[in-house]
């Protein structure tokens, strides 16, 4: 069961460090910046299907690498 101190950890996850990560995008915060049409990537605010998908692969491999510390 997912409690809201639950997805707390795991956002906050998100706002870590995660040099080891493959992709550079996703080393870095998962921040507002990277959210931003302005600053971000283009994984980031892209609509195409097969990039949304790999959002969803990298998200998760930044909260495995983050959870490891």
């Amino acid at each position: 069961m997912i409690t809201e101190e639950g997805m707390r950890k795991i956002l906050e996850l998100l706002l870590l460090e995660t040099p080891g990560h493959s992709e550079p995008d996703f080393r870095g915060p998962v921040n507002m910046d990277f959210w931003s049409r302005e600053h971000g990537p283009l994984i980031a605010i892209s609509t195409n299907a097969n990039i949304i998908k790999d959002l969803y692969r990298h998200l998760q491999t930044k909260i495995i690498l983050a959870e490891r510390g």
